[in-house]
């Protein structure tokens, strides 16, 4: 995995974004809640794209017990 996902907060990338402003004047305590979330979220992402990345899938010539043997 190339990449640590980590590179900004949630809360950062949000700053930056008009439409994510005009949310937090409408609802201030709202805002503050999804964003929260959206960075757990996002933390959870990252955790299970990293286990992915570590996992191997044996090489296709083993015979794996399904019963779809290759007949050469």
């Amino acid at each position: 995995m190339d990449s640590t996902g980590d590179k900004i907060p949630v809360s950062d990338y949000t700053k930056n974004e008009t439409r994510f402003r005009i949310v937090e004047k409408i609802d201030p305590q709202g805002f503050r809640l999804y964003g929260q979330e959206a960075q757990y979220g996002a933390k959870c992402r990252m955790s299970v794209y990293k286990y992915l990345s570590g996992l191997h899938l044996p090489p296709e010539d083993i015979d794996t017990g399904s019963g779809t043997d290759k007949k050469s």
